[in-house]
């Protein structure tokens, strides 16, 4: 192994596994005995940060040899350490999704980038597709949404190389002509000169033929050719024209898919929490806890949604009765629903009675509908994406700093490495930054 510096790896592994033992020994206590009970004075900073340089160029040399396995073994996988030596070269990973147990498809860059789509397996395959920017999957699993310049094609069964049984095509002449003919005063996603690289989010049905389609220029509603404006409302839409607004533009936008396609919950910075039909009808409107809407999650029954609304880089969870908020709206949520109060969120998954919360601290934070702190996992970097494996033993994280996750739930043994308090252990982590010819495995 000519690529490592055995003297750096020591002191990365040593540093490593302490600073890992003296911060979890504070949350321990913080969370036993109160944070009051902590002085974060006496947490030691992560000596690490000093060898990013060389240990990013050992993971480039073990990754040209093919050494993966010892990679991991001499150097554990670290993000928090690296960010500052290399923050020009991260992006986001988001929008990720399991493809089967062992490979995840994603996209490289956040909204404001240029972007493309990646397939990455556990065994080494990597695959980038360059004129794909998007992708999306139905809440059942199955269906898929790939967005290119083009438009949205939507298949079912999609194999590592992303084809499969093709469901529906969208051509963007199509889509930007039907939101066109709703005739919005302002400029919106119709007046978009390269609109698949406007889209946050794309949500299809298990049938292939709706769409929701997300993006700071309006949340539309999308089937056969006919575009309804679910975000913002015609009402909002009508004040902003009057007071000389030129075009839409929402903040933190972000929407979900129930599992049994029978409601849309979406939002933005300026909006309360609210609820659709899956013929885009507003049905409901819940008032949020904190100032800004900023991710929205339906429980695995479709009986509750889950809203996080955000003040700077804290925000509060809370869990809404569907039928409540049908039957009182607008909803005022109360101490009881709120179940957790300290998380910014960014991404959200469900996993069985658990709710996993990825945050802009970098923690993933796993609730319970009745507000119990099921465990924590620090990844460090603010988290831009979650999705379960089918089995529900996997976890795949992207962050902001650049990197995707994948993790092996409930294990038996403690990670010393690992800041966190279950036993979950990394099994892979890709680096995802601009400028590498391809994704390096850590």
């Amino acid at each position: 192994m000519t690529w490592l510096n055995e003297l750096v790896a020591m002191r990365w592994r040593q540093e490593g596994e302490r600073y890992a033992k003296n911060v979890n020994e504070f949350v321990r206590k913080g969370l036993t005995e109160g944070w009051d009970a902590v002085d974060e004075g006496a947490l030691q900073e992560d000596g690490r940060r000093e060898l990013a340089e060389q240990v990013f160029g050992m993971v480039a040399a073990a990754n040209e040899a093919g050494d993966i396995e010892q990679l991991r073994s001499a150097l554990p996988p670290a993000t928090w350490p690296l960010l500052g030596a290399f923050e020009d070269r991260i992006q986001a990973v988001k929008s990720l999704f399991f493809i089967d147990e062992h490979t995840i498809v994603f996209r490289a860059g956040a909204t404001w980038e240029a972007g493309c789509v990646y397939v990455v397996s556990e065994e080494g395959d990597t695959r980038q597709f360059e004129h794909i920017t998007l992708v999306g999957r139905s809440p059942n699993c199955e269906t898929y949404a790939l967005v290119d310049e083009e438009g949205i094609r939507t298949l079912r069964g999609i194999h590592n190389d992303l084809t499969g049984e093709l469901l529906h095509s969208f051509s963007w002449n199509d889509i930007l002509d039907s939101i066109k003919s709703l005739g919005c005063p302002m400029q919106s996603l119709a007046d978009a000169e390269q609109p698949h690289e406007q889209l946050t989010e794309i949500i299809p049905f298990a049938d292939g033929k709706k769409l929701i389609v997300v993006s700071n220029l309006g949340i539309y509603l999308i089937e056969a050719g006919v575009a309804k404006l679910l975000h913002p409302s015609a009402e909002e839409i009508e004040d902003w024209s009057s007071d000389d607004v030129e075009a839409i533009w929402l903040d933190m936008v972000h929407a979900a898919l129930s599992h049994d396609e029978k409601h849309i919950a979406l939002g933005s910075q300026g909006s309360s929490h609210l609820l659709y039909d899956a013929e885009g009808n507003l049905k409901a409107e819940i008032y949020p806890e904190s100032s800004y809407p900023h991710c929205c999650l339906f429980s695995g029954d479709d009986e509750r949604i889950l809203f996080n609304s955000c003040h700077f880089y804290n925000g509060i969870t809370l869990s809404a009765s569907i039928q409540e908020a049908l039957a009182s709206s607008p909803l005022e949520a109360g101490e009881e629903d709120i179940i957790e109060d300290g998380a910014r969120v960014y991404a959200a998954a469900v996993r069985g009675d658990e709710m996993i919360l990825g945050d802009a601290y970098g923690y993933l934070r796993t609730v319970r509908l009745d507000g119990a702190l099921s465990w924590q996992h620090f990844l460090g970097s603010t988290i831009s994406g979650i999705t379960v494996s089918p089995s529900g033993k996997r976890l795949a994280v992207g962050s902001y700093g650049g990197m995707l996750h994948l993790l092996d739930l409930d294990t038996d043994e403690r990670d010393p490495y690992a800041i966190g308090t279950a036993a979950h252990r990394e099994l892979a982590r890709w680096i995802v930054w601009k400028g590498l010819e391809q994704p390096l495995q850590w």
